[in-house]
């Protein structure tokens, strides 16, 4: 930080510098702050260099295809050079980033080379400001510190994978599929609508495309064709449907199709392009009238999920396949349907995980404490947002858009802000609710009024009234009361938990132990079912799956302690109780009727293999 211009000054991306200096090896993807020893590397603010040298493969330098160069994400700014050439900035640390690199590809050695800046400012999502002290009796000259608007470790890095990849020279730049399912007859019909966009075509050139729906064996199961529009719609008689995990007795909840997209030339049978990805068919519908709830496939849906971080040891944020697994196989054993991306957009790899294991998504922004209301910041919250539903459209896990966590929504400035940004999100996505997550009160919050449906933070027992368990159910209640009350909105409880030191134990129970943590579920479930009663709840979600890093504090021992599962993803007394909490839920919304309604379809019954025994380590 005491000359973070000096790279750029003297030019390192002209400099294949290997070794000796301040030049040391780096992993990617994955964080830089936790791989070292050194707390300098730890704690920097500013900018580091990454450079990479190797040799692309003949197929890629014979000038037959197109090529670019693909980032799953690289927190937060960030320039990138191919050789000597500078391709592309990008500002924002969780959404993937591209630049087409065709003419720099040459034989023999390439060199990419991204200068990476974790400086956070007030007008950048998320927030932060760095702070320069002046007082030379008690910091030494230059000594900054970065003051954020968030309580999760700030990691810095290329956090997910860098790829190059080619396409041919006319190819797909972009498909939405929107489905739907028809239950007016007898068995239901799938409905699947497609957009294709594609780039490439010069004034002689006439493309057709073939767009071919799969099966999980392959088989194809419809189909269709067109030389002119660049739309259609496909219709598939007694469709396998994705369902959330749970929801239904099929052995196969989240069952995934196949959709192949092949772009054709007029007078040619062979294929220029083929995209080929993962549809789930199912419907999403909600309004006021319908128990205050959202329906998938005309059923209604109960969130069991969780607050999460994509956070481990070592790697920090940066993406690992075997974590993302882990986590997902902790989320099945427990019982849980979904979770929030709080506070920040996940890897496209955990959002495949979900539609393969039929987790539902709340899908949130890096939109986080938001302290202000500017035209300058709903910019670029705007921008952000606009990419992260480009990318996310297509999954059917996704099922809510969540615009921000815990913004200061009591000023005055938020109403019009988020007023206007969800006006705007509607425009670019009307098939999905969309939300944010409130930590104010029920009245004074100006901006839940916006929303499709209220997503609220509230601890009971630990901030405020802190110890005091026997008040949780009184306090839940009327808090969810509240708000449904002034807003007649289903309500989600988006937080909520105690911290629990793995291994610290009390009778009577005490704060931080893990006996308080698993207490403190358990008096909020009493709560929750005469919420759900009253329909007014749709949704409970524990704040957080896992321990995780935050910034050195003295209320915070290590990092977040609020997990059910430590860092290193291993059970706390809270996981067995919530265990059998949401495996109760499950074979309780799966089996009822929801108050009479006719759902069309079969009503299910959860197979109970596991429910027969909740503390059974494994299958």
């Amino acid at each position: 930080m005491n000359d973070p211009e000096v790279g750029m000054r003297e030019k390192w991306w002209k400099k294949l510098r290997l070794g000796g200096g301040d030049v040391i090896l780096m992993p990617v993807p994955s964080s830089y702050n936790d791989i070292t020893q050194e707390t300098r590397i730890r704690d920097h603010i500013g900018v580091v260099w990454y450079q990479k040298c190797g040799y692309l493969p003949e197929r890629v330098t014979n000038r037959s295809r197109r090529v670019v160069l693909h980032f799953g994400s690289v927190n937060y700014r960030s320039v990138v050079w191919v050789n000597d050439v500078k391709v592309t900035e990008n500002i924002g640390g969780h959404l993937p980033f591209e630049m087409e690199v065709t003419d720099l590809r040459k034989a023999g050695k390439i060199c990419v080379t991204v200068a990476v800046n974790n400086t956070l400012t007030p007008n950048s999502i998320p927030q932060g400001k760095v702070v320069h002290y002046k007082d030379r009796q008690k910091y030494p000259e230059g000594f900054v510190t970065q003051r954020l608007n968030f309580d999760f470790f700030h990691y810095a890095g290329i956090h997910r994978s860098v790829n190059f990849y080619t396409t041919p020279f006319a190819y797909f730049t972009d498909v939405t599929v929107l489905t739907d399912v028809d239950f007016s007859s007898d068995a239901p019909i799938g409905i699947i609508n497609f957009e294709i966009e594609f780039d490439g075509q010069t004034a002689s050139d006439t493309f057709r495309y073939n767009v071919i729906l799969l099966d999980e064996n392959g088989k194809e199961v419809a189909n269709s064709m067109s030389n002119t529009k660049l739309s259609g719609e496909m219709k598939v008689e007694n469709p396998k449907l994705w369902w959330p995990y749970l929801s239904q007795s099929e052995e196969k909840y989240a069952y995934l199709y196949t959709l192949q997209f092949q772009l054709i030339p007029e007078n040619d049978i062979a294929p220029q392009d083929i995209y080929n990805m993962k549809v789930g068919i199912r419907s999403l519908e909600w309004d006021q009238s319908m128990q205050n709830t959202l329906l998938i496939n005309n059923k209604p849906l109960y969130i069991r999920g969780f607050g999460r971080h994509e956070d481990a040891d070592i790697r920090g944020r940066g993406f690992d396949l075997a974590i993302a697994l882990r986590d997902a196989y902790l989320m099945q054993w427990i019982g849980a349907n979904g979770y929030r991306t709080s506070h920040y957009p996940y890897s496209e790899e955990s959002l495949d995980i979900a539609d393969q294991f039929g987790f539902v998504v709340i899908d949130e922004t890096p939109a986080i404490g938001l302290s202000n209301f500017t035209n300058r910041l709903q910019k670029k919250h705007l921008k952000v947002t606009t990419e992260l539903i480009a990318r996310d459209k297509n999954h059917p896990s996704v099922i809510i858009w969540s615009l921000s966590n815990e913004p200061l929504t009591q000023l005055p400035t938020a109403d019009e802000y988020f007023k206007e940004l969800v006006q705007n999100v509607s425009m670019l996505d009307a098939t999905r609710p969309v939300t944010f997550v409130t930590s104010q009160q029920w009245n004074n919050d100006v901006a839940v009024q916006h929303m499709d449906i209220v997503c609220v933070n509230r601890y009971a027992g630990w901030y405020g009234d802190e110890g005091h368990i026997e008040l949780i159910e009184r306090q839940t209640i009327s808090e969810v009361k509240n708000w449904y009350t002034k807003f007649g909105k289903p309500v989600i409880l988006s937080e909520y938990g105690a911290g629990a030191l793995s291994g610290f134990h009390s009778l009577p129970s005490a704060m931080w132990t893990e006996e308080f943590e698993a207490q403190t579920l358990f008096k909020h479930f009493s709560a929750f079912d005469k919420l759900y009663g009253w329909d007014m709840l749709m949704g409970e979600m524990v704040w957080n799956f896992a321990d995780f890093m935050t910034p050195q504090e003295t209320i915070r021992p290590t990092g977040c302690m609020k997990g059910v599962f430590t860092r290193n993803r291993q059970p706390k007394l809270a996981a067995y109780i919530l265990r059998q909490r949401y495996w109760q839920l499950a074979h309780k919304h799966c089996s009822s009727n929801f108050k009479g309604g006719n759902i069309a379809g079969k009503m299910c019954s959860v197979k109970l293999r596991e429910f027969k025994n909740l503390f059974e380590q494994s299958k």
